[in-house]
């Protein structure tokens, strides 16, 4: 099975067992969240190819856009996201030391 259609299946595999008791109407109302659902994945991985050393012009060419567009569109948000992350670990530790006492 070629990697469009292994994504495809497993989609709406995850989707059909979501809204399996949803209304039409309801399931034309998570396409908005279908959506920031895969933009915030699109996001991670474009996170984890930088983080991996890939170049922008690299990610960009899988993207099907330029290396200025996918920069613009993911180069700040990978800094706040991985600023996130660091301060979510931070505060684990702080959770855990307080624990410990």
């Amino acid at each position: 099975m070629d990697r469009q259609v292994e994504l495809r299946v497993a989609m709406a595999g995850a989707l059909a067992d979501v809204g399996a008791d949803a209304s039409a109407l309801d399931r034309v109302g998570d396409i908005p969240l279908i959506e920031a659902a895969v933009d915030e994945i699109i996001a991670e991985r474009v996170d984890a190819a930088r983080e991996q050393g890939l170049s922008w012009e690299a990610i960009a060419g899988r993207l099907g856009i330029s290396r200025q567009a996918a920069h613009k569109r993911f180069g700040q948000s990978a800094k706040i996201r991985s600023a996130r992350r660091g301060n979510a670990r931070i505060e684990l530790r702080l959770e855990r030391s307080r624990r410990g006492r």
